[in-house]
């Protein structure tokens, strides 16, 4: 130990004052040349990498101390490089107006992007077709220090890829079954986490011995396939997104499923690339030329037999996805009960659903969205009562009659009310129970499907256990119905509210008031009327703005706090502040001539 406090003192002053270092690196660079060419496997190769990431940290730590002018050269024309790169970067942000339509197009660098890894894939599938004994005799022919950054990159790229197949198939197990998640402070594995990890590195390990290696290719085109009829499938669009060209004006949209498909063919390209150039010869005719490459050979069949998990897991999390997804329509459910219910069932059905119901009879649970009828005699009808007990009490007469099915409309509608406040309510006790240190505020939006939970306006830390978004509080999912949340997508819809912002000092008891207010205004206007500023006044301590948010125009106010939102983007934002009694002329609400009594919201 002595020995090495006295001996690093005078290395590091030979490379500070040492006029001979650059002869010194090239005499290196020389050496791994010669002795580089004569390395008989990509073991050695490895030696080699291990090598020269050495002398490239032993130059960095002279430039650091004593700059050179060499290094300096080399870093202007990285710079330049990164410099004409930034032509291809792009803003990209929501647009959950959609409205007036904006032209469709795909952003130049990605198409470039597409281009360049279906032209690697081909050219090296065609490199172990040329080269059928292998290509890394030919590769170290060149420039053998050339030959060890791609190898370094190579690797690199492929142990992220092998990183990701493991990774992300656990995470949605954690997803998919979250009390197996360790509560230890230490973040420690749990039982079943681990169970989970040894059963899914045995199937792994079962397909690389079992499997030939050509099934992995066939299975990642087999999956673009569908995500590309997916993106084909004709459907009206509920979000799309929008992005601009670096320095330019001019906007462009691209849909969601489109963007599905560009994403899935990046990444599975991406995975075929390293795959092929690793162990094309495998995939090609099971040429045995790899074995001067055992380490890339491990490392891309590693990467191969993990590309199923990262397929499979990202089409199960497209499923949840689309199975919670609020703005899929819901056919409302009518929970029939009694004694003859049983005897009359394809009339009723037939009945209800010719009216876009759906049923179900006893002895079958009734959810907690179906509208609970039971059916009775004409005599003991209450379907024409101006206050009946729930369940109703219903005649076959009732249901062919028709008249009943507006009280099952309202019933349906206020029982959705009750349970999307009763749910928001359990979000917002659990959010008032933390402290962020920053932002000003929350981004509510249960009938978006990309926000799965209530969301900070300010991103402080990543939540794993979601995949899209950090959440505030448990998922909407976890404590709404998807029906409960689709009432809500038709509500702000109809009310032309694409996303609300809730201030902090905001609590449930007051966001219930403006709540209030928005059904009253869906109700007296039948979904035909937007909601405006005015509705809200008079809300004590409450102040409500909203704000059009159109390309690069932000809510801006010296009163209020400005919420952070994509610079680039379209919506209709409802803000919910504090009132800070800025004494803005009162206008007075239109007079409402109509006397007609309509059923509010209650509870």
């Amino acid at each position: 130990m002595k020995l090495l406090s006295q001996t690093l003192p005078q290395v590091r002053h030979v490379l500070i004052q040492g006029g001979w270092f650059a002869p010194t690196v090239g005499v290196s660079l020389f050496a791994l040349e010669f002795f580089g060419r004569q390395s008989p496997n990509d073991f050695y190769d490895s030696l080699g990498a291990a090598a020269l990431t050495l002398l490239v940290a032993l130059i960095a730590m002279r430039h650091r101390t004593a700059p050179l002018q060499w290094v300096k050269y080399l870093g202007r024309q990285v710079w330049n490089l990164a410099r004409a790169a930034d032509r291809y970067k792009f803003e990209f942000g929501p647009d959950l107006r959609g409205s007036p339509r904006i032209r469709r197009g795909l952003p130049g660098s990605v198409k470039l992007l597409i281009l360049v890894l279906a032209s690697w894939c081909a050219a090296a599938l065609s490199l172990w077709d040329a080269f059928p004994d292998g290509w890394r005799g030919w590769a170290i022919q060149g420039s053998y220090t050339m030959y060890l950054a791609g190898m370094i990159g190579l690797w690199g790229l492929l142990f992220a890829c092998a990183l990701g197949g493991a990774y992300f198939p656990f995470i949605l197990f954690n997803v998919l079954a979250p009390g197996t998640v360790s509560r230890s402070p230490e973040g420690r594995i749990s039982r079943r986490q681990l169970v989970f990890l040894q059963c899914y590195s045995a199937a792994v390990l079962g397909a690389w011995i079992l499997l030939p290696l050509w099934l992995v290719p066939i299975l990642s085109g087999a999956a673009l396939c569908v995500v590309g009829i997916i993106a084909l499938w004709p459907r009206q669009p509920e979000v799309q997104f929008i992005w601009r060209p670096a320095n330019s004006v001019r906007v462009y949209s691209i849909s969601t499923a489109k963007l599905l498909f560009v994403i899935s063919a990046i990444v599975l390209l991406l995975l075929s690339a390293a795959m092929f150039t690793a162990v094309g010869g495998r995939v090609i005719g099971d040429l045995p030329g790899d074995r001067d490459m055992p380490i890339t050979r491990t490392l891309g069949e590693l990467v191969a037999w993990l590309t199923p998990g990262i397929v499979v897991s990202a089409g199960i999390f497209l499923f949840m996805l689309w199975k919670r997804n609020p703005s899929r329509p819901a056919q409302p459910t009518v929970h029939v009960s009694g004694d003859l219910a049983s005897a009359v069932q394809p009339q009723v059905t037939r009945l209800l659903g010719r009216h876009g119901w759906r049923v179900c009879f006893e002895p079958l649970p009734a959810s907690e969205v179906d509208v609970r009828i039971r059916l009775v005699e004409t005599a003991q009808s209450q379907a024409r009562e101006f206050d009946p007990d729930w369940p109703l009490r219903v005649s076959l007469d009732d249901l062919a009659d028709g008249t009943v099915l507006d009280r099952f409309i309202r019933r349906d509608e206020i029982q959705k009310r009750r349970l999307l406040t009763r749910g928001l309510e359990k979000i917002f006790k659990h959010a008032r129970t933390k402290r962020f240190a920053g932002g000003s505020g929350f981004w509510l939006a249960p009938h978006l499907w990309f926000m799965p939970g209530l969301a900070r306006d300010e991103v402080e830390e990543r939540d794993e256990s979601s995949m899209v978004t950090e959440t505030v509080g448990p998922a909407y999912h976890e404590v709404m119905h998807r029906h409960v949340r689709q009432y809500c997508w038709r509500l702000l819809r109809d009310l032309q509210i694409d996303i609300i912002y809730v201030e902090d000092g905001i609590d449930f008891r007051k966001l219930k008031k403006v709540l209030r207010v928005m059904f009253e205004v869906h109700d007296k206007s039948a979904g035909r009327r937007r909601a405006d500023e005015v509705q809200f006044q008079g809300l004590p301590k409450i102040k409500v703005l909203i704000h059009d948010f159109q390309l690069d125009d932000p809510f801006k106010s010296e009163t209020y706090p400005e919420p952070r939102f994509d610079d680039l983007g379209r919506a209709r934002i409802m803000h919910v502040f504090r009132d800070r009694g800025d004494h803005e002329e009162y206008v007075e609400p239109p007079f409402d001539f109509n006397f007609e009594p309509e059923p509010l919201y209650v509870g």
